[in-house]
């Protein structure tokens, strides 16, 4: 067999080192893959790898890009200590779901163990989650490919396109998910980029900048009164705009539909207001 080019015999090397280490995590994860709990107490499945040639600092850091380039939520990365909480963002019916992932090291093989959490009533074909898991876990690569994979995981992650939504789209789903748990809202969101479309409800002076609020309607004057295990209210969005937007702020009115791409900046549990900043007009 010839290689045309200047792929050479050591290139053909750490190639085929590649290929044979993620086709063995594939294989591990497969046999390792379990499921424990039901849809009535909730499913988890679990599974590992055990990997050589990568540090436990390295597979987080791989994990983590691969995580924001496929759009899944980060809220938690240590790599240092190798731990990772990653989520499958909610998406029209699908409920975020939590994977877990963590990583150790002992005498030079790296494991990585990963746990994925289903709420009770959500149900999920065990092959598919093996699917999810697997899939994961065997993309980690080793060697000298594996800072590179994490670096331009990481460039194609930041360089994604922001997220277009409605407004009131977006305020009804931060409502339901702060009523299940509000300490998730800033780590599932922060840093996260969206592009809303609405009507402004107000323009007021912040600081030194202009705050645009959206239009949002109080849910209980909503044409669908909210159920009995839904919230009650619905989360007011502002965006705190860049100077740069200055004299698009001021030439606005209330009630002027709009289209503002920004990044999720904070969430008030108390006001029940999330702000997003760095707002500018989409283009």
């Amino acid at each position: 067999m010839s290689f045309a080019g200047n792929f050479s015999i050591r290139t053909f090397s750490i190639f085929t080192a590649v290929v044979f280490a993620s086709a063995s995590a594939r294989a591990d994860c497969d046999s390792n893959f379990s499921k424990q709990g039901s849809i009535f107490t909730g499913a988890i499945y679990r599974s590992n790898v055990a990997i050589a040639d990568v540090s436990v600092e390295s597979a987080i850091e791989q994990l983590r890009a691969k995580a924001i380039l496929e759009k899944m939520s980060v809220l938690s990365s240590d790599a240092a200590s190798g731990s990772l909480l990653i989520e499958q963002r909610e998406s029209g019916a699908t409920r975020v779901i939590p994977m877990l992932i963590s990583a150790t090291n002992e005498s030079g093989v790296t494991s990585v163990a990963m746990e994925v959490k289903l709420a009770s009533g959500m149900l999920a074909k065990a092959d598919d989650v093996r699917a999810e898991i697997c899939g994961m876990l065997s993309a980690i690569k080793v060697g000298t490919s594996a800072e590179q994979a994490a670096a331009a995981a990481r460039m194609a992650a930041e360089n994604a396109a922001p997220e277009s939504m409605d407004a009131l789209d977006l305020s009804m789903q931060l409502a339901r998910q702060a009523h299940t748990n509000q300490s998730t809202i800033n780590p599932r969101y922060r840093g996260q980029r969206f592009t809303l479309s609405g009507k402004v409800g107000f323009i007021m002076e912040d600081g030194d900048g202009y705050n645009i609020g959206f239009d949002i309607p109080d849910r209980l004057d909503m044409a669908i009164s909210p159920g009995p295990n839904e919230p009650s209210y619905n989360v007011r969005l502002s965006c705190l705009m860049a100077p740069s937007e200055l004299a698009y702020a001021l030439s606005l009115r209330e009630r002027e539909r709009v289209k503002l791409t920004g990044v999720f900046y904070k969430y008030d549990q108390f006001k029940k207001t999330a702000w997003l900043k760095d707002c500018k007009r989409a283009r």
